[in-house]
């Protein structure tokens, strides 16, 4: 798709926009049959994970005590968190549920290399998610270094500020 979109009928120009205009701000009935029903799933082509996803998710690296991120997830009140090594690399994740019968975060983790970029658009993302049966996904750049992670929420809530024409 261009940069910008120009929607005609019989000579008349309808509207002229972006893609994400045109799917979530149709002029009128015409630029809305054109579009088409499925708008919201056609929304996940425009959009792109880095303008959803969490940029800073609760990390431990795969070396620290498992009674450390058992205390962490405690004290902040969360349930998982993605696993990387001392370089930043993702390695996978760890659940309040794995925590028992290991020393280390790296003996009771659960590896994964399924992961995103941020440049991934969402409807591939989402497709790596159901596909891998993760509601969690993984965000890496070029070398794997986790840059943020996106779930469930981040595709509902992304597709809510686009179709409202808030900001990304």
């Amino acid at each position: 798709m261009g940069d910008k979109i120009a929607l005609m009928k019989e000579g008349r120009l309808v509207q002229y926009g972006t893609p994400a205009d045109l799917v979530y701000r149709p002029k009128d009935k015409f630029v809305e049959d054109f579009v088409g029903a499925d708008r919201a799933l056609k929304g996940l082509q425009l959009i792109q994970v880095r303008e959803v996803m969490e940029a800073a998710p609760p990390t431990m690296k795969a070396d620290e005590k498992a009674t450390a991120a058992k205390e962490r997830m405690k004290q902040e009140g969360i349930d998982w968190l993605a696993v990387v090594n001392d370089d930043g690399k993702f390695l996978g994740w760890l659940s309040r549920l794995d925590l028992e019968g290991g020393e280390t975060v790296r003996d009771v983790m659960k590896p994964s290399s399924v992961a995103a970029t941020a440049n991934t658009v969402l409807n591939e993302a989402l497709s790596l998610m159901l596909s891998s049966g993760l509601i969690t996904l993984a965000v890496v750049d070029s070398d794997n270094r986790l840059e943020g992670v996106l779930s469930f929420d981040d595709i509902r809530r992304g597709l809510s500020e686009v179709s409202q024409g808030e900001s990304r």
